[in-house]
């Protein structure tokens, strides 16, 4: 598989395993998403919206822009911001090619710092930080009767390739 094809592959089960999470959180009250459920008293709301801004200063960083934390969203807006985010980060990986796996960007953390990378590298990053914090959620959802269920890597597979 080749840079542009990595990303591709990365970016989809990025958004497969995002919807999942959704999906199951969409079946929450609103009590449900905006109580303390996680590790320093976040809920599943403020986890899930960390998550979609994290994917969107990426994104921006990628492009060569800033990349600024977005306003929280609410619960109405949560599912929006996902979407945007996957149709933009499923537009940047369409326009890939294998020598911009290895193209170094330069970015500043959100404190300021500069770090350059390839952007390969950074890709990985974005969907290895989403695991985290799916894991995060899902076992919240989990507790709370709602698991997402599979969100490994080989069930996205599975399904794509309809096995």
């Amino acid at each position: 598989m080749n840079g542009g094809q990595q990303a591709r592959e990365l970016i989809g089960f990025n958004e497969w395993a995002n919807a999942r999470v959704l999906d199951a959180a969409a079946r929450l009250t609103v009590e449900q998403l905006t109580a303390p459920q996680l590790e320093g008293s976040l809920s599943i709301l403020d986890a899930l919206a960390h998550l979609a801004g994290a994917q969107m200063i990426w994104l921006e960083r990628f492009r060569g822009a800033r990349g600024e934390w977005p306003p929280s969203p609410g619960v109405a807006e949560l599912r929006a911001r996902f979407d945007a985010s996957h149709d933009d980060l499923r537009a940047f990986a369409g326009t890939l090619t294998d020598a911009d796996w290895d193209r170094v960007i330069e970015y500043r953390s959100t404190k300021g710092d500069p770090y350059s990378r390839p952007l390969g590298l950074l890709v990985t990053h974005l969907v290895n930080h989403g695991t985290q914090h799916r894991s995060e959620v899902a076992l919240a959802l989990t507790a709370l009767g709602h698991s997402p269920g599979e969100l490994d890597y080989l069930y996205y597979t599975y399904e794509r390739d309809g096995l």
